[in-house]
């Protein structure tokens, strides 16, 4: 799932259509949880068992608001006493992947559902009961979520014409992908190792293999190539991003400048030079033009 997927989502869910049938807690929970997901590139049981404690509101010494996730017990460490710690500040510009806005949000709208300040040992994301009630002081499942974004992916239609489903998994190999070759500030494979919580021994070919591999899954079903009322840049187009709108990468004005060099070569080897005219405009007085 890429940015651009959430964007229709969270479209979906600000619809009027929407929220006239959709309760706001499960709307907020539903965008603080795939924001976040997204931003820390959380495996499923990662944010499932998020507690407050592990959440701290806080500003940076230059006066810049974040929020702070503390994930302790990530795939590569088993050790209560060790975590890393990730800042997300505010991201407006791109409000469909804002962790820090719907995380707070979500907070403030969790402390109001339960009447009191949230505590250390409250699950960011309670479970979620088949009335739609949250059940508080357990944590959601894998199933109770997806059960929820299958409802939301389908009333969005984000998936028309492409084929499979989206996963809790989905967030992770979006968010990584994304920080990796598309954002615009593209981040190395060291950051991305770290970020993403996978161990030093894990092989750059492994990593790679994770952060392309959804880019076949993305690309693999063309029945609809051929119809007019479906997208045709979808398939003609790396990962259906139009080439109209790609951004310029330093390799193509490097190409465009070497194509401008040749091209003024060839014209320069082409020109003659001119023959002097000399031109009589007065009395034992010439002037030689060219």
């Amino acid at each position: 799932m890429l940015p651009k997927d959430l964007k229709v989502i969270m479209d979906y869910l600000d619809s009027k259509e929407t929220v006239e049938s959709m309760d706001l807690t499960r709307r907020l929970y539903f965008k603080a949880f795939a924001t976040t997901a997204f931003t820390l590139w959380t495996r499923n049981n990662e944010l499932i068992n998020l507690q407050f404690k592990d959440v701290s509101p806080g500003v940076s010494m230059s006066g810049q608001p974040h929020i702070e996730f503390h994930l302790i017990f990530r795939k590569t460490n088993k050790d209560p006493r060790k975590g890393q710690a990730y800042r997300i500040p505010p991201d407006l510009a791109h409000p469909e992947i804002d962790c820090f806005t719907h995380m707070s949000e979500w907070l403030n709208h969790l402390q109001s559902l339960l009447g009191r300040p949230l505590d250390g040992g409250d699950f960011i994301f309670p479970g979620i009961a088949s009335t739609g009630k949250l059940k508080f002081g357990e944590p959601t499942s894998r199933s109770g979520f997806e059960s929820l974004m299958d409802d939301i992916v389908d009333g969005s239609g984000v998936l028309k014409g492409r084929n499979g489903k989206f996963t809790t998994h989905c967030f992770r190999r979006g968010g990584a992908q994304y920080r990796f070759m598309w954002a615009p500030r593209l981040w190395s494979l060291k950051a991305v190792k770290w970020w993403g919580g996978w161990s030093s021994k894990d092989q750059v070919g492994t990593i790679m293999c994770y952060l392309l591999d959804e880019l076949t899954a993305y690309e693999e079903g063309f029945s609809d190539i051929l119809m007019d009322d479906q997208s045709g840049d979808r398939h003609e187009s790396f990962m259906g991003i139009s080439a109209m709108s790609s951004p310029l990468s330093k390799g193509d004005l490097l190409l465009l400048e070497a194509n401008i060099v040749q091209r003024l070569q060839q014209i320069f080897l082409a020109s003659q030079p001119l023959a002097p005219v000399q031109v009589l405009v007065a009395p034992n007085t010439c002037v030689l033009c060219y």
